[in-house]
């Protein structure tokens, strides 16, 4: 996988939708499901004392929780601020 983050926390694949997602402490990666080019990187989402527990996927954006209870909202593409 293009990009794939040193040390992958947890991943999803969606079928339907072609990609493959997986997630560090810090980063979120998006590839293509049959060639593993990347899609979207998201980088410093949260803090290595503060680091993502897990992740929810829709059509267009993602959740990101982390293990102090903090849960941002961030739309796929390039985007570099979470919306909510």
């Amino acid at each position: 996988m293009e990009d794939m983050p040193l040390w992958v926390k947890g991943l999803r694949v969606f079928p339907e939708e072609r990609f493959i997602c997986f997630w560090s402490q810090l980063d979120v990666c998006f590839n293509l499901l049959a060639t593993g080019k990347l899609l979207y990187k998201f980088s410093g989402l949260s803090s290595y004392e503060d680091h993502i527990t897990d992740l929810i996927i829709s059509d267009k954006y993602f959740v990101v929780a982390t293990v102090f209870g903090n849960i941002n909202v961030w739309k796929l593409g390039k985007t570099t601020e979470p919306i909510h």
